[in-house]
């Protein structure tokens, strides 16, 4: 049949008598004659007629796609969806048919025919490999990028390049494999080869159906913007007499579609108009935009507990610190942080060349307030006592509780002649009035007090320093308290 098409010696009447030996395919060329795509303006009874109106390479395409069809559907392609394939095709050879009468192709038959088989190295891959026919049938409604690559991983080559094996081995006619082997190649043919009308046809051909698949597309995946605008985009690039539209093609290719299904024994679901497109693409902007408001807000409101949380770890970081560094009792610091900074003013004190004096404090008779009167009463006395002290000395000074009832104070760039004075003045803050209990008599305070100065260039040690404070306290102790000695 097919080497009686191509033969020029061969008259249409004896095209004819070959088809007619086929009934199948003699209905089948009936149908397709007499169908809307390919109707010549008359009805068609028979084989000869249609052979004389349509022509002998119409014939040969029609009888071919027919063939091919017959052959496939008598094929095990296991779990691959044998029905989806042809679907999808004739998606595919509805777009090249109408892309071909619009863009003013000389063979719509040829166009129609080659769209609906240039994907059959598919079925071949599902019959070769079965385990993998799932992964196949998944793939018939990806973009064709992501179709190709996942045939690639998988078996190396793609159902195009099965395509071409496929053909060379059926003897198909070498122009119409041949587009179709390379319709996915937007330059499928080297710079070297001469351009003769013959090439130029097949190269029309593949450009049609590469043009077409994308276009199929549209109509197996969401829609979006990017989507139709880049169809849009492509079909400018498009040789053809007048500028394509896209919502012409789509409503052609839906007429196209619900003619061949009868003809070819597909069902098809409804086809979009390219308004349902824009539609659903509208939507699909709104879904995302309110999805992505959704997300914003609630990563929006994990930040702000994030921040909280951080904040509050932040506070009680700082809380725990301060715990850390402060007395529980009296609320002054402890001899941790006084240890601490004595060390670093020590250091500044140094660099500035200003010296720091350092007061120790014990409070006189202190036993005897937690033996007669209860260790409550002594927490008083201490809090008490810390207070007065730290209301004595200025904000950049420290006062700290060194333990039991003896409290150190730094005094910050105070020198030998002005500590005394200072220390006096707080001992006498210290004694300057009882301190209430509330369960009786008001308890008297009074404290021994020991200092020392700590001069530029002096390289004493912190302990050394201490020591010198300590023994200044016990002078004021043995020459009976209450009272302030300064070391040296």
């Amino acid at each position: 049949m097919l080497r009686a098409a191509e033969a020029e010696d061969r008259s249409l009447h004896e095209l004819a008598s070959l088809v007619e030996k086929e009934p199948a395919l003699t209905t089948h060329l009936l149908k397709m004659a007499n169908s809307a795509a390919f109707g010549v303006g008359q009805p068609v009874r028979s084989a000869t007629q249609a052979a004389i109106l349509l022509g002998a390479r119409a014939v040969r395409n029609i009888a071919l796609g027919h063939i091919l069809q017959v052959m496939t559907l008598r094929v095990d392609g296991g779990s691959f969806d044998t029905q989806s394939f042809w679907q999808h095709s004739l998606k595919r050879a509805s777009a090249a048919l109408t892309l071909a009468e619009l863009a003013g192709y000389e063979d719509e038959s040829e166009a129609f025919t080659a769209g609906l088989i240039q994907d059959l190295g598919v079925l071949a891959l599902a019959v070769m490999y079965p385990d993998l026919a799932l992964d196949l049938t998944a793939s018939l409604s990806a973009p064709i990028e992501l179709r190709l690559e996942r045939e690639r991983q998988l078996f190396d080559r793609t159902h195009a390049d099965v395509f071409a094996e496929l053909a060379s081995s059926w003897n198909m006619p070498s122009d119409l494999a041949r587009a179709i082997a390379a319709h996915h190649d937007p330059q499928p043919f080297s710079s070297d080869e001469v351009i003769g009308p013959e090439l130029r046809r097949v190269q029309r051909l593949a450009e049609l159906l590469r043009v077409g698949d994308i276009v199929a597309e549209l109509m197996s995946l969401p829609a979006t913007f990017p989507r139709i605008q880049r169809v849009q985009s492509l079909l400018r690039t498009v040789k053809s007499r007048s500028p394509l539209d896209l919502g012409e093609i789509m409503e052609r290719m839906a007429v196209h579609m619900h003619d061949m299904c009868a003809v070819l024994d597909v069902k098809v679901d409804e086809t979009p108009t390219l308004d349902d497109l824009v539609t659903t693409a509208h939507r699909l902007v709104e879904r995302i935009s309110f999805e992505y408001e959704e997300r914003t807000r609630r990563l929006e409101a994990e930040l702000r507990e994030k921040e909280r949380v951080a904040k509050d770890l932040e506070t009680r970081n700082s809380s725990l610190n301060r715990q850390a560094r402060t007395d529980v009792l009296t609320g002054v610091a402890n001899r941790r942080e006084l240890m601490e900074r004595l060390e670093t003013l020590a250091i500044e004190a140094r660099a500035d060349r200003r010296p720091i004096s350092v007061v120790i404090c014990d409070l006189d008779h202190f036993k005897q307030v937690n033996d007669t009167r209860g260790h409550d009463a002594g927490d008083v006395v201490l809090r008490e006592a810390a207070q007065r002290l730290s209301s004595g000395v200025r904000t950049h000074d420290l006062v700290a509780r060194l333990g039991g009832e003896e409290f150190a104070v730094i005094l910050v760039g105070c020198s030998r002649a002005n500590g005394p004075p200072v220390a006096e003045r707080l001992r006498a803050r210290l004694a300057r009035s009882p301190v209430p209990l509330g369960d009786g008599e008001p308890q008297e305070v009074r404290g021994s007090f020991g200092g020392t100065t700590l001069d530029p260039g002096d390289a004493s040690s912190i302990d050394e320093v201490l020591r010198r404070a300590d023994l200044a306290l016990y002078q004021s102790k043995a020459q009976g308290r209450d009272r302030v000695t300064w070391w040296g």
